[in-house]
């Protein structure tokens, strides 16, 4: 974990992982790591060891720790996207599947929507009714 802003506390000793104080159960002290933004700047509310990714202190079930990526996009303040990841094979929002969504053209647009090749989704539902990027609206 680094410094700067930090959104989302994950912390471990020799014993165990904790998420905001919460224990995370059967999280391995010695592979976990916190999933960061590039710049590490930024820390995203998943955390991933060996075995498991975790949301916040929630295991994601089928998640590959190998392949886990969160879909970090950003355009302005209060507008950013840190609740849609993907492994190879699924796309999650938050600790939840996102069934159907194909992980190779997923795109987060915001904290709610995402793109594929299919079209839009709002959280983990498909959207057919949306035919453009949603704009950004946290009024």
């Amino acid at each position: 974990m680094k410094d700067g802003p930090v959104a989302y506390a994950y912390a471990k000793d020799k014993n165990a992982v904790y998420f905001e104080g919460v224990l995370i159960e059967n999280a391995d002290p010695i592979t976990f790591v916190a999933v960061s933004e590039k710049s590490g700047a930024w820390q995203h509310p998943y955390g991933k060891d060996t075995h498991n990714v975790y949301f916040k202190n929630m295991s994601i079930k089928g998640a590959d720790p190998k392949t886990f990526e969160v879909l970090w996009w950003y355009i302005y303040e209060g507008c950013g996207a840190d609740r849609y990841a993907k492994d190879s094979q699924h796309v999650f929002y938050e600790d939840s599947p996102v069934v159907g969504a194909d992980p190779v053209s997923f795109k987060a647009l915001d904290s709610r929507y995402g793109k594929d090749k299919n079209g839009f989704w709002s959280k983990q539902f498909f959207r057919p009714d949306i035919t453009k990027d949603p704009e950004c609206n946290y009024g």
